[in-house]
C-alpha cells in the first residue's frame, strides 16, 4: 500500500474505530461516498500455512457478531479523502491493467489483491514511525471510542458504532472514559475528525 492509502487506511481507522480485518475486507460496494456510509458485513482472517489443509491462509468471514454487521457513518472530511484515495487507486491499478470495480479492495496491493491483515499493521507501524506519532493500529479504535465518550456521545451509540456484540462490553472497556455529572458535549465524530490530521499530520507531503 502506498503512502497515500496508508494515510487514508488511518484516517478511516480513527474515523471509524474499525477492526483490523474489517478494513482489510472493505470493498468498494461496501463504501457509499454520496451518503458518507461504510457498510461493515464481512471480516478479514489470517491463519499459518500449517493451519490450512491447501495452504491458503487469508478467508473472509462474517463479522464478529450480529452487531458487528453495521452502518457506520463518515464525517465529510473523510469522505473527500476516500475519493481521492479512489482516484489514485484506479491510476495504480491501471498501470498493471487491472479494472477497478466494486469488488475491489479499498485497500489492496497495485495488482488489486487483498492486504493481509499482518501486513496491513505493519504498514501502519511503518507509517506511524515515519510520522513520528505513538499510535497502534488497534490503538486506532481505542482512541475512536474514548474520545466520542469523553466528548458526551451515550455509549449506547458508541457500542452499536464500534460493532460491540452488547453494551456490557463497551461499558467494562471503556466505563472510565465517560463524562461526570458536569455532562459533556453531544458533538458527533465529525467535530473531532479533523483532530488526528492536526496532530499526527497524517497527509503525505506534496
Amino acid at each position: 500500500m502506498h503512502s497515500f492509502g496508508r494515510a487514508c487506511a488511518t484516517n478511516l481507522a480513527l474515523d471509524t474505530g474499525m477492526r483490523r480485518g474489517e478494513l482489510c475486507a472493505l470493498r468498494w460496494r461496501d463504501v457509499s461516498l454520496d451518503e458518507g456510509v461504510i457498510r461493515v458485513r464481512r471480516t478479514l482472517a489470517e491463519a499459518r500455512a500449517t493451519d490450512t489443509y491447501c495452504g491458503e491462509t487469508l478467508k473472509e468471514k462474517l463479522p464478529k457478531s450480529n452487531r458487528s454487521n453495521r452502518d457506520v457513518t463518515i464525517p465529510e472530511g473523510t469522505v473527500e479523502f476516500l475519493r481521492h484515495h479512489k482516484q489514485m487507486q484506479l491510476y495504480r491499478l491501471m498501470y498493471n491493467d487491472i479494472e477497478q470495480g466494486e469488488d475491489t479492495p479499498v485497500f489492496c496491493s497495485d495488482l488489486g489483491e487483498l492486504c493481509r491483515p499482518s501486513k496491513f499493521t505493519s504498514d501502519f507501524s511503518r507509517f506511524a514511525q515515519h510520522k513520528s506519532f505513538d499510535l497502534t493500529l488497534h490503538g486506532t479504535r481505542h482512541t475512536h471510542a474514548s474520545l466520542l465518550l469523553k466528548k458526551g456521545v451515550p455509549i449506547q451509540y458508541v457500542s452499536s458504532r464500534l460493532g460491540h456484540e452488547s453494551i456490557e462490553i463497551t461499558y467494562k472497556i471503556y466505563a472510565h472514559f465517560l463524562p461526570g455529572d458536569d455532562g459533556g458535549s453531544s458533538e458527533k465524530w465529525g467535530d473531532l475528525a479533523e483532530l488526528p490530521k492536526d496532530i499526527f499530520g497524517l497527509l503525505p507531503a506534496a
